[in-house]
């Protein structure tokens, strides 16, 4: 029987059921073969992986068993067919079928690993941001008041402006990872020292990214009223980059932060072991690499630029009849950008008290440690 004679189609019961009880595996990555690999290769290869892993020969009977369970459905065309397009066997060990959409014929493409590790990591994110969203929109809106607001008891949100900004939270992450994978492929090209390589995958994908989390920050202070169109006939597109000053400092000291606290944890860890009876090392240890711990730690220091980041965008982009807004824009017209940023933080922190400069904090520090 020549290998491309036989029937094409959707799989029947047996078939499946033969190729699932198999084994819950990859058969190609068993063999260490690709998919377009002929018999020639298949055979060559099962007679290799059965001599190394024979049981007569100290083998483990259980990696046999893989290697023939794998050999009976790739050396069968048929089997192999419906393996190829009805199959999909997962990085987490499910074998199950899929593709049978449609009026029969070859059922489309099959799901390959990669498309369904994808699919997983964006349910996983959209979970995460279900949960965590409400957490950070209170954050902002108890920054935005300009009066101390209590988190849980305020009755200036309801409960479908906790999932504003969402949308546009996940498609800023999305476009941050593309623009890392595409720019660390682009520069392997070039001889750059390590410092510039981190430099760059560090600027460009938060270049990005910014545009679309500012905005969901504007998303969610104007409770999904603020329009983009208007947004850019006044502002321009420099006014897609206000507040990144603020955000770029965040973010850099939470970097900092978290890469002094792991430094620290290991340098604990070690002076613990080589001194047993040490309790300062012992509880040092145990503190840096709390999660708990390490977020307050974090989220105290970075909490302050956070609040000034939100009441920079709001004022610059909400309400910039503000009479702080027209100070601070009269006292910056002989001054750059960077003077603007100086003045808008002097006085944003000489007119408000520590509890307002706070405000939000609890709700701000849940958001940080949520998955």
């Amino acid at each position: 029987m020549n290998n491309d004679d036989f029937y094409k189609g959707p799989p029947n019961q047996n078939e499946l059921r033969e190729i699932t009880q198999s084994g819950k595996f990859n058969f190609y990555k068993t063999f260490g073969l690709p998919k377009n690999a002929n018999q020639s290769q298949i055979k060559l290869k099962y007679k290799e992986l059965a001599k190394l892993h024979h049981p007569d020969r100290n083998g483990s009977p259980e990696e046999m068993a893989k290697i023939n369970n794998a050999y009976k459905v790739l050396s069968n065309p048929r089997l192999r067919y419906v393996y190829d397009n009805y199959v999909v066997s997962d990085s987490l060990g499910n074998t199950y079928a899929t593709n049978f959409g449609g009026g029969g014929g070859n059922g489309g493409n099959p799901i390959d690993e990669e498309t369904m590790a994808a699919i997983a990591e964006q349910l996983k994110d959209l979970l995460t941001g279900l949960m965590s969203q409400p957490f950070y929109n209170i954050s902002l809106f108890c920054q935005k008041s300009p009066t101390f607001l209590r988190p849980f008891k305020a009755t200036y949100y309801n409960f479908s402006s906790l999932f504003t900004g969402l949308s546009y939270r996940l498609l800023s992450v999305s476009a941050k990872e593309r623009c890392y994978r595409y720019v660390y492929e682009k520069i392997q090209k070039y001889k750059l020292s390590q410092a510039a390589r981190d430099l760059i995958l560090y600027m460009l994908p938060t270049l990005a990214g910014y545009p679309i989390y500012l905005a969901s920050q504007m998303d969610i202070l104007s409770k999904g009223t603020y329009s983009w169109s208007y947004h850019l006939q006044q502002h321009g597109l420099k006014g897609l980059y206000y507040g990144f000053f603020f955000y770029l400092i965040k973010v850099s000291l939470e970097n900092l932060l978290y890469g002094a606290i792991e430094l620290l944890q290991k340098h604990s860890l070690d002076q613990y072991i080589r001194n047993t009876n040490s309790k300062f090392w012992r509880y040092t240890s145990y503190f840096s690499s709390n999660i708990i711990c390490k977020a307050i730690l974090v989220t105290l220091f970075t909490y302050p630029i956070h609040s000034l980041e939100i009441v920079y965008q709001s004022m610059n982009l909400l309400d910039s009849s503000t009479n702080f807004f027209k100070v601070v824009s009269n006292s910056s017209q002989n001054g750059g950008f960077l003077k603007r940023y100086l003045n808008f933080t002097k006085l944003w922190y000489n007119t408000n008290s520590i509890y307002k400069i706070y405000n939000g904090y609890v709700p701000y520090f849940i958001y940080s440690i949520l998955p």
